[in-house]
């Protein structure tokens, strides 16, 4: 489990993916937009997004709105993370198929 995560971790520090990069964000609010922009995207390109992942946007932008902006800002970075882990492991799985068929 910890190699998966720190393989998951080193393929984001290095590599990303390029053409879905999110945007530096310079406020909570830039954030969270650019965290339902890429929800929205991912949900135009039928990409399997995970489990928590809208809620947190959701979460994000009502802790924002009680001024609980570092938690709000946590949420939404987690929320952009995991837009990006699940359109690389929709593009991993693209072709999937059972290994003995090769």
């Amino acid at each position: 489990m910890k190699k998966t995560v720190l393989l998951a971790t080193l393929a984001l520090a290095t590599g990303g993916c390029a053409t879905h990069a999110a945007p530096k964000a310079s406020s909570v609010a830039d954030t969270i937009a650019a965290a339902q922009q890429a929800v929205a995207r991912a949900h135009k390109e039928h990409v399997g997004l995970w489990i928590n992942t809208a809620k947190y946007v959701k979460k994000a932008e009502k802790l924002n709105s009680e001024g609980k902006s570092a938690k709000a800002m946590k949420l939404a970075q987690t929320a952009l993370e995991q837009v990006q882990l699940a359109e690389q492991q929709a593009k991993a799985n693209a072709n999937a198929g059972p290994s003995y068929v090769r």
